[in-house]
């Protein structure tokens, strides 16, 4: 009971709050409705920039942009985050979950996307920050945008990002 609650403790625990910038890459999942096509018309991977800025203990805003050979797409979200595993600095890791818009620079209806469909939607975020060295940090995070596709379809995509801290 005592390694449960310590756990739980840990968990609860406020992550490293400090700015950072990263440099991203996206792939697209899945963001085409029919099933036979796992990608869709346009850049399924797209590299970029991206950043996070502490608001209170526990909310991030985060963004990215990506640019690929068609488009360029904008994900601002805002997360609560949490840590995970670990103190402070290298071994720790934070998680996070959060909601935010996409911004698609192409959205003409069927034409073009990029890694998260093509159209701008909600987006739902959920992922996780490992740190390895004091101020470098690698992370992941999949992005649902519910009707990213055509507005009607969900698009599935996933960021991939090493940063620094500051």
């Amino acid at each position: 009971m005592r390694r449960l609650l310590a756990l739980l403790a840990a968990a609860c625990a406020a992550p490293e709050r400090s700015s950072s910038l990263h440099l991203v890459a996206g792939m697209a999942g899945t963001n085409h409705p029919d099933p036979t096509r796992t990608v869709g018309d346009g850049d399924n991977l797209a590299g970029g920039i991206g950043g996070r800025l502490p608001l209170t203990t526990h909310l991030t805003a985060r963004a990215e942009a990506l640019v690929g050979d068609h488009s360029a797409l904008a994900t601002p979200a805002l997360t609560y985050d949490f840590r995970l595993l670990g103190a402070d600095g290298p071994g720790a890791i934070d998680a996070h979950v959060g909601v935010g818009w996409t911004w698609l620079s192409n959205a003409r209806g069927n034409v073009l996307g990029n890694v998260l469909g093509n159209a701008e939607s909600l987006l739902l975020r959920v992922g996780a920050e490992g740190y390895l060295v004091e101020h470098l940090f690698g992370g992941v995070a999949l992005l649902v945008a519910p009707l990213g596709y055509d507005h009607d379809d969900p698009a599935v995509g996933g960021l991939f990002y090493v940063g620094v801290r500051f």
